[in-house]
């Protein structure tokens, strides 16, 4: 009988997801000792008295914009380091332990365009903070147009790499298969054990 989840622990891929997994925590337990800025919260505006308005981005974000762009970086780095994880998984027994189906070069392609993407939004958002004039690109601002236009269509190549790739690298025939043994077994197991309680 095929099995279906075979053994992962000692790929490189599963220390990745775990040294992404640490590296966040440890980024955010850090992100709860940065103390807040100074109108972080908002401050009273001058003719509404029920509202707040921000203070300035530069005054708000500036301190923290670096922290920000790590966890969002190690953010990218878990997602593609999990579907590498998976892309493993089914690769053939002949294949190294790093192996990952024909997926390698794409995966790093995107891995690099998504943090490339995620990098040029903090850098623009940063010189917008600093300029009071900032580049347009299609009439919107620099780190706007950057988030409309490339921060979502982006990651969605990996999203085609998953629906194109489906059987080859998450749920295959093989897979298929031996999931379906599994519910046969447990449902005889189940009837077995229903006509014993007769």
């Amino acid at each position: 009988m095929p099995v279906m989840f075979d053994r992962t622990s000692d790929t490189p891929w599963a220390t990745a997801v775990l040294i992404c997994t640490l590296l966040l925590a440890a980024l955010f337990i850090y992100a709860l000792f940065v103390p807040p800025a100074v109108n972080s919260r908002g401050m009273p505006h001058a003719e509404y008295s029920s509202m707040l308005q921000g203070a300035s981005g530069i005054e708000r974000h500036g301190s923290i914009l670096w922290l920000g762009w790590a966890i969002g970086a190690a953010e990218i780095l878990l997602c593609f380091a999990l579907v590498a994880l998976g892309a493993r998984r089914g690769a053939d027994s002949d294949r190294s332990a790093g192996s990952l189906n024909g997926l390698g070069g794409p995966l790093v392609a995107c891995l690099i365009a998504v943090l490339g993407v995620w990098t040029l939004l903090m850098v623009t958002y940063a010189r917008y903070l600093h300029d009071p004039s900032p580049d347009l690109i299609l009439a919107l601002p620099a780190p706007t147009a950057v988030m409309l236009y490339l921060l979502w269509p982006v990651p969605l190549v990996l999203a085609g790499f998953y629906v194109v790739g489906f059987r080859r690298w998450v749920f295959s025939e093989r897979d298929e298969e031996s999931f379906r043994l599994l519910v046969e077994r447990r449902r005889a197991r189940h009837q077995r054990a229903d006509r014993e309680a007769e």
